[in-house]
């Protein structure tokens, strides 16, 4: 609406220009969190916190990935299986790099 006027767009209610990530963190930070604590002390959901947590740093590695768009966002098998593959991408190549040193000793 606002940008139909042409007035500012209030922070974070513009969806064409939102990093989605940092946004989550946020709302989780400074939210979530605190209310889900204030919750525990009162009545027992370590689940509640722990599942919590791993989202919160699962928007975190999305992050440090430089996904900003939700479009870009992935789940956490997404993420888990494009790690594997750098990891055997990067075993590969170490080992590669071994096999390279041993056969210049020679």
């Amino acid at each position: 609406m606002e940008k139909s006027l042409n007035l500012p767009v209030s922070p974070f209610m513009d969806r064409d220009n939102i990093n989605i990530p940092s946004s989550q963190i946020g709302f989780m930070d400074y939210v979530l969190l605190p209310l889900f604590e204030a919750v525990n002390k009162y009545i027992e959901i370590p689940h509640v916190l722990e599942n919590l947590l791993a989202n919160r740093e699962h928007w975190v590695k999305l992050r440090t990935l430089g996904i900003t768009q939700m479009a870009q966002v992935i789940t956490p098998a997404e993420l888990a299986t494009k790690e594997a593959a750098a990891n055997m991408m990067s075993t590969q190549a170490l080992a590669a790099n071994i096999k390279n040193s041993i056969s210049s000793i020679k």
